[in-house]
């Protein structure tokens, strides 16, 4: 079963994003796509993710977003249930 949808401000989706982006950041991948080695020689997306994360941290900052993105997130899903009880 799906969740509802909630909608999110554009800054607090920018925000989730680059958390998103910056806790996959370690993430190991095979460095050739066709290796004939036995180990395959494994990188990670360190810098590129980390570029990636600085954009949307910058995005979300001229959106208009602060603070704690788990308080902000909190806060939706708050709002959210309210407008459903009220619905009732």
């Amino acid at each position: 079963m799906k969740g509802p949808q909630i909608e999110f401000s554009k800054g607090l989706t920018k925000a989730l994003c680059a958390l998103s982006f910056f806790k996959q950041r370690h993430g190991r991948i095979p460095r050739y796509k066709k290796s004939k080695r036995r180990v395959p020689v494994m990188v990670s997306h360190y810098r590129e993710y980390a570029r990636v994360t600085r954009r949307y941290i910058q995005e979300a900052r001229r959106a208009g977003f602060r603070g704690s993105i788990v308080k902000a997130v909190f806060k939706a899903y708050h709002e959210e249930a309210l407008r459903r009880e009220v619905k009732r």
